[in-house]
């Protein structure tokens, strides 16, 4: 958030009592909330934002909101929505290409720490049906076993 808004705003909204409501809080660190939910966020920040003394008023992204997506004070919510998602989504996709990446390098390396030849195991089970259908019943059977009764 603090990227986002700026450092005062993300300040300013961890600071509110509802949102430190949702933080953990360990002897000597607090861990603001993994998520916050955008009608939450886009309510507080609407409240913080309408009151001059508040570094929200004073940000700059929110200030830009304001004034060039809203036209009445009741669309700024609906706005501030649109927006947390979009920053959201931005880094739901930052994260994701990380992780495949992470998984992609970590399977290589057991691929290759392993000695798993892939091509050699798929022309094997392509070649013989047989141990194919063999192969995906242990697969079933183990993953039934698996499964929480």
């Amino acid at each position: 958030m603090e990227l986002a808004l700026g450092k005062d705003a993300a300040k300013a909204l961890y600071d509110d009592p509802i949102i430190k409501s949702l933080s953990s809080q360990s002897r000597t660190t607090i861990h603001w909330p993994s998520y916050i939910e955008p009608q939450l966020f886009a309510r507080i920040t609407a409240s913080l934002s309408n009151d001059d003394k508040s570094a929200m008023s004073k940000s700059d992204v929110i200030k830009d909101i304001k004034d060039k997506l809203v036209k009445v004070e009741s669309d700024l919510e609906p706005k501030l929505i649109e927006w947390f998602k979009a920053i959201t989504d931005r880094q739901t996709g930052v994260y994701t290409r990380w992780t495949f990446l992470r998984l992609l390098v970590v399977g290589f390396l057991l691929a290759g720490l392993l000695d798993i030849d892939t091509v050699h195991i798929a022309g094997k089970l392509w070649s013989n049906p047989g141990q194919a259908e063999q192969a995906a019943t242990v697969l079933d059977e183990a993953e039934a076993n698996q499964r929480p009764q």
